[in-house]
């Protein structure tokens, strides 16, 4: 695969117009930070926030992996204890059943509106410039944007890692689907979310 890379908008522009010319369409990948452009919250950010809401409740279980008095140390140096609280949330999240991981992550997820750069990138991929798009996000942000520009998903074919339905080497493309896009960790329009080194380590093994 080739990576293009360039400061020269006109330069890609071009490039990517002779690709798409000649059949021959890059694959676009979408990493953290599209989702962090687009107001996802990064996960020190939802760390803080869901045990900021859980301990108020005097919620007991949460306190198996963070107590009042961590969080309020982190509240004071959050640069020092940003591992700590990612390290805490990531470990709550692995001891949930996954619908229930799903509904917890969703709340950071189901009011962010569709930016406009999502828009624009949908509408080059509807006009043919990717052919493959691989992302990182398990949010529904770009399939959204391909709706709102008159791209359904009866138009494209969508892999979630995650899930175990899904199988790349027994998924072929269909002739009259315009694009793939591959998400490699999870959907969370599915409910199934990979976030630990070995889970996303396990499902590459089973596809």
């Amino acid at each position: 695969m080739t990576i293009v890379q360039s400061d020269d908008l006109r330069d890609l522009s071009r490039r990517l117009s002779e690709a798409r010319n000649q059949g021959k369409p890059y694959t676009l990948f979408l990493g953290s930070g599209c989702a962090r452009a687009a107001g996802v919250p990064d996960w020190g950010e939802m760390a803080m926030r869901f045990f900021s809401e859980e301990l108020a409740t005097e919620n007991s279980w949460v306190e198996d992996f963070m107590s009042f008095s961590e969080l309020s140390e982190i509240r004071r140096d959050p640069i020092r204890g940003r591992a700590k609280l990612i390290d805490s949330f990531v470990r709550m999240l692995l001891s949930l059943p996954i619908p229930i991981r799903y509904s917890v992550l969703q709340r950071f997820y189901d009011k962010i509106p569709v930016p406009e750069f999502y828009l624009q990138l949908a509408r080059m991929i509807k006009d043919g410039y990717f052919a493959h798009i691989l992302t990182t996000s398990i949010d529904n942000l770009l399939e959204n944007a391909l709706a709102k520009v008159g791209v359904y998903r009866k138009d494209y074919d969508l892999i979630s890692l995650a899930s175990a339905e899904s199988r790349i080497q027994s998924f072929p493309e269909s002739a009259d689907k315009r694009f793939l896009i591959i998400k490699l960790h999870g959907d969370l329009a599915e409910q199934k979310v990979v976030i630990a080194p070995y889970e996303i380590e396990d499902t590459l093994h089973l596809h």
